[in-house]
């Protein structure tokens, strides 16, 4: 199922369930019980709507922010693999080919075998084995080519690769506490609820405030779902970078 098609089975339930929960209020409380409370419900809800709004707001930016930044730490790890490549074309032919190679197996392990198990918050073992046989093939080099002023960079940018693929799996495993999403759901409820205590003379204007009321909930709870892992579900960071990268090192020689 898309992600297009199940924010609209969620949205239509969370404003069906508000519009009959409506429903049932409107015959259980009365007009005029209701107008001698309304303004302090109008007051309360003020504030209970303001601090809501923060902690909504707050949760959607954690996730975006999560998102953007695991895109980014991609991109520079991808990049790194591609420099690292680039700069290997300055070794002799021999160890050229060698680490052509590594760095290729690499990216190539990282896309197919890493790719689909960090949606679940895991690694893979042959990733991490390509990048310590990439290791090996830098500090394997005899001295003489460990002299080159190349071999010094090399090892900046497989420290870059290190460090960019350990935030990457950490990221894989960043999700909202069960905590946040109790006071997220709880909190939704609570001011779609609320909104029954107002005093509204008519039926379908009532009924308008609570489906957009709880349509935008509905909506921002569902964002910040699909959003929760950059890596699971149907919105996530795509491994764009690395295959540009193994794109531009398979035609090397084209």
């Amino acid at each position: 199922m898309s992600t297009y098609v199940e924010a609209a089975l969620s949205i239509g339930l969370a404003v069906t369930l508000a519009v009959g929960g409506l429903v049932v209020a409107r015959k259980r409380l009365s007009y005029n019980a209701l107008q001698g409370h309304h303004d302090v419900a109008a007051a309360i809800y003020t504030i209970a709507g303001t601090i809501y709004a923060v902690l909504l707001a707050f949760a959607v930016i954690i996730v975006w922010q999560a998102f953007t930044d695991t895109q980014s730490t991609v991109a520079q790890e991808a990049n790194a693999v591609s420099d690292l490549e680039r700069m290997s074309r300055g070794f002799p032919t021999v160890i050229q080919r060698q680490l052509h190679e590594a760095a290729l197996t690499y990216a190539h392990v990282v896309v197919v075998k890493e790719w689909p198990l960090m949606a679940h918050g895991q690694s893979s073992p042959q990733a991490n084995a390509a990048l310590i046989d990439l290791w090996h093939t830098y500090t394997d080099m005899q001295e003489l080519n460990q002299s080159s002023a190349l071999y010094s960079e090399s090892l900046t940018q497989l420290n870059e690769i290190t460090n960019d693929r350990r935030l990457r799996l950490l990221d894989s495993e960043n999700r909202i506490p069960t905590l946040m999403w109790a006071m997220l759901l709880a909190g939704g409820v609570i001011m779609v609820v609320f909104t029954y205590l107002f005093a509204v003379k008519t039926f379908w204007h009532h009924a308008a405030m609570v489906v957009m009321l709880s349509g935008l909930i509905a909506f921002a709870i569902f964002l910040i779902y699909a959003l929760n892992g950059p890596f699971a579900g149907e919105v996530k960071v795509q491994p764009t970078p690395f295959i540009t990268t193994i794109q531009n090192m398979e035609h090397v020689d084209e």
